[in-house]
């Protein structure tokens, strides 16, 4: 998946002020941000608390020092980054609601109530002037240089993201974008920031192979930018092959694949999807199912958005990140939900491969002929599977298709459906549409339907047991790992989705041999029925 399709779907789409499903709340929030100087005196306090007890009892000594440790690193937030970014807010206009910016050692920084919060009050309300986005890297010289000159920057709008962000941090004059750039976390707890060790917990799963692709994706494009950089001097350009190191640039790829927005305005005239954007303030909100409450104003060309729940003092703000699965969760944002959602897919990537099969060559053909892929990355959802999942079946009726029936689509293709001649020129189909038509109708004939199924099933399969020889040592671990400890949080995100990667397995293989079974009933009753035709 290209990182700039990896949005996070915040932001609903509308071009007028209201819609009717949402009530909008003209008066801004009454409550004022606690001050921060108040956040860290009490901090303060319980610090002086802790240091203060002795209970002579090394258990409890160490779950004192685990509080004292989340308290100091609290307290370095606190003193550091937030106060710069709230007084940068307020010079902006923006007007702080009835929260609080707040560290939790689990979520990082995020957002608290600090009062009673009645769903759909109007909670934040970002200027589009705040907002580091395409339009700003556009209208950046240095950047806009860039994007003028390199192809991939022109085609990947996040990727100009990337690069306006690095330019930002490294300029010798403090950007006008510094307190939030500040406030960024320093680390993003992503696939592509885990370490080996932790991630050979995935080895051998579906999950592994997309961090796989991920990863080398990433590298990519690092060597591109890197290798570009020659063409800039120093003088002429912030970014230099000392400061665009492997680390800053993972850095801020990984801050716009957490944080980006689509956004509905965009530079030089571009359609209002390819605008992508960092909205401050708003994106310290994590992730909760919900409903999508954030909408963006053209009049005042602001970002408005609304509590979409109640809440009480205390309670963390979140908002709903979209319908994403789980792997999407994990592989961009670095955590996943606690059971499968309706949203969960597997990733399966298939190839038709030369080694074991005398008709690859036929099968490749049959493809080229149907202008689809040989090789492709194909999601597997859940029931009903065979609805929701038509282009992975599609590809394995060509992988299963007997000789005799490859041979009648390569020579009769044109006559299997109507208007099918006039679709064909000499590299193959011109509408794939026609192409989808030709497999689904295979797939409504039971024996290739049933094929398509079982050589799925083996597969899946496969993968559930390697799976399983682990998975009982796996729940060990998680529940020996601590989730007040740091040190303890990939881990912690690896095996939940290692977990979620079992159980989607589980479950749909069930759903498989449950729709076999159900093939097999209809094939033994059609034959029961033709036998008793013959008695009459």
């Amino acid at each position: 998946m290209d990182p700039s399709n990896v949005q996070s779907p915040r932001l609903g789409r509308r071009s007028t002020l209201v819609e009717e499903n949402y009530e909008r709340v003209t008066h801004s929030p009454s409550g004022r941000a606690i001050p921060l100087r108040v956040q860290i005196d009490s901090v303060l306090t319980k610090i002086a608390e802790l240091t203060s007890l002795n209970s002579h009892q090394p258990a409890e000594d160490f779950k004192q020092f685990e509080t004292l440790k989340l308290k100091l690193e609290q307290l370095e937030n606190l003193q550091r980054d937030f106060e710069e970014f709230e007084n940068w807010l307020i010079q902006n206009g923006v007007n702080l609601g009835p929260y609080k910016l707040s560290y939790s050692n689990l979520e990082g920084k995020g957002l608290t109530a600090t009062e009673y919060i009645k769903q759909d009050t109007l909670l934040f309300n970002i200027p589009k002037k705040l907002m580091l986005t395409t339009t700003t890297a556009s209208e950046c010289p240095i950047t806009s240089d860039l994007i003028a000159k390199d192809p991939m920057l022109k085609a990947i709008p996040s990727l100009r993201l990337v690069i306006h962000l690095l330019v930002e941090r490294f300029k010798e004059h403090k950007s006008f974008w510094n307190a939030y750039i500040n406030l960024l976390p320093k680390v993003n707890y992503t696939p592509l920031e885990f370490n080996l060790e932790e991630l050979l917990y995935l080895k051998g799963s579906l999950t592994m192979v997309e961090i796989i692709k991920l990863t080398k994706r990433a590298a990519k494009q690092y060597l591109h930018f890197y290798s570009i950089l020659e063409n800039y001097g120093e003088s002429t350009f912030i970014l230099t092959k000392r400061n665009f190191t492997w680390a800053a640039f993972k850095w801020a790829l990984l801050t716009v694949m957490t944080r980006q927005n689509p956004l509905p305005f965009a530079p030089n005239g571009e359609s209002p999807h390819t605008g992508l954007g960092l909205v401050p303030l708003w994106d310290l909100c994590n992730h909760e199912h919900g409903q999508i409450t954030t909408f963006y104003n053209p009049e005042t060309e602001s970002l408005e958005s609304g509590a979409m729940q109640t809440f009480q003092a205390g309670d963390p703000i979140r908002m709903h990140y979209g319908n994403r699965s789980n792997i999407d969760f994990f592989l961009y944002s670095g955590f996943c939900q606690p059971k499968i959602t309706e949203f969960d897919r597997l990733p399966i990537s298939l190839a038709i491969l030369d080694q074991n099969d005398p008709l690859s060559f036929k099968r490749k053909k049959l493809c080229q002929l149907l202008r689809l892929p040989t090789s492709n990355t194909f999601q597997l959802l859940g029931a009903p599977i065979l609805e929701n999942s038509k282009p992975l079946m599609r590809f394995l009726v060509i992988q299963v298709l007997p000789e005799a029936d490859i041979e009648s689509l390569l020579e009769q293709t044109p006559d299997l459906a109507p208007n099918l001649a006039a679709s064909l020129g000499r590299e193959g189909l011109k509408d794939r549409n026609q192409a989808e038509i030709l497999l689904d109708n295979k797939l409504q004939d039971a024996k290739c339907l049933k094929h398509v199924i079982q050589w799925l099933l083996i597969k899946l399969k496969v993968q559930f047991r390697f799976l399983s020889g682990t998975i009982k040592n796996d729940e060990y671990i998680l529940n020996s790992l601590s989730p007040s400890l740091p040190s303890s949080f990939p881990t912690i995100f690896i095996l939940k989705m290692k977990f979620i990667e079992y159980a989607q397995l589980e479950l749909i293989i069930s759903e498989l041999e449950a729709l076999i079974k159900d093939l097999m009933l209809n094939q033994s009753k059609s034959f029961s029925s033709a036998n008793s035709s013959l008695l009459i």
